[in-house]
């Protein structure tokens, strides 16, 4: 099985400062790796300081409480297919109408419009930052507002709850 860690496709794990100056995983990547790793083994890992993880956990937490929330219009089939809600996709479009995004052409020659990584290696804290704003910002006005939410604040507050952080 191969790693996202260490693999030549420029994947990277995540860590986070644990108790008694442990590095414990903080993405999905870093457990496969540590899982994959036997009892008393070591491992050589190359060391740069990461963005926020609670603060990208709470990017995660705005986004499933607005994915739960939303139901979208109508049971639609595409080809005798039910369609469902996706997390992904609507992870992608949240992240399109708030403005953070890359533009090309697809084959056809139309535009194609696609979500920017919001990755540690590609997305530093201060852009991170601005990411959150506008999603919270989209999800606000698209989905939020109409689930008797009274603000924006009331939503953070939520969130931080959800994530443990009290208000």
């Amino acid at each position: 099985m191969r790693h996202g860690c260490f693999g030549g496709d420029g994947m990277k794990c995540v860590f986070a400062k644990g108790q008694g100056n442990y590095l414990i995983p903080a993405d999905l990547a870093a457990e496969q790796f540590i899982a994959s790793l036997k009892l008393g083994s070591g491992a050589s890992l190359e060391a740069k300081k990461a963005r926020n993880v609670k603060f990208h956990r709470k990017f995660f937490s705005l986004l499933q409480l607005a994915f739960d929330i939303w139901e979208p219009t109508g049971e639609k089939v595409w080809k005798g297919i039910p369609i469902r809600k996706d997390f992904e996709r609507f992870r992608e479009d949240i992240l399109i109408l708030s403005g953070h995004y890359d533009v090309s052409y697809s084959l056809n020659g139309d535009t194609k419009l696609t979500a920017k990584s919001i990755s540690f290696a590609n997305c530093d804290d201060h852009e991170f930052e601005t990411v959150y704003q506008g999603v919270l910002d989209v999800v606000w006005e698209k989905i939020l507002r109409e689930a008797n939410f009274r603000s924006k604040v009331e939503v953070e507050n939520v969130v931080n709850q959800l994530m443990g952080y009290g208000t």
